[in-house]
């Protein structure tokens, strides 16, 4: 079995007696596809490590397949994010959009989150990425 994404950890048993070198058990890609809780989690962690950084946080609510007709949001701006703003959101809330952009503005490092419908039939997976 290769593992490309952390879902797939959740469902491989016995990684103690693996003997396969790193390379052939594991693929390192620049994103990776989450489950909402683990791209909740991801962004989480990455928010809580950077407290005094000046965040814009931009979401994309989209109503069909084309990409011009969506409603861009803009969900928080300014420091303190984690502590300000993310903790007090409803833990679910990123289900209802389509992305999710944080911006580091002090750094111009953007990372995004993106739903993934159409890879697994009735499984939606999070495109996390780091866009720098």
């Amino acid at each position: 079995m290769r593992i490309t994404s952390f879902r797939d950890m959740d469902t491989t048993e016995d990684f103690e007696f693996v003997e396969e070198k790193m390379g052939e058990y594991f693929r390192w890609g620049i994103a990776d596809f989450y489950s909402l809780q683990q791209a909740t989690y991801w962004i989480g962690d990455i928010l809580r490590k950077e407290p005094s950084a000046n965040f814009e946080v931009r979401a994309r609510l989209s109503e069909g397949d084309d990409v011009d007709e969506y409603e861009r949001i803009v969900l928080y701006e300014g420091d303190q994010c984690f502590d300000s703003w993310f903790l007090e959101e409803k833990a679910s809330f990123m289900a209802p959009y389509s992305m999710i952009l944080f911006l580091n503005k002090d750094t111009n490092v953007a990372y995004a989150i993106e739903k993934n419908e159409f890879d697994e039939p009735g499984h939606v997976k999070y495109l996390c990425e780091i866009r720098k």
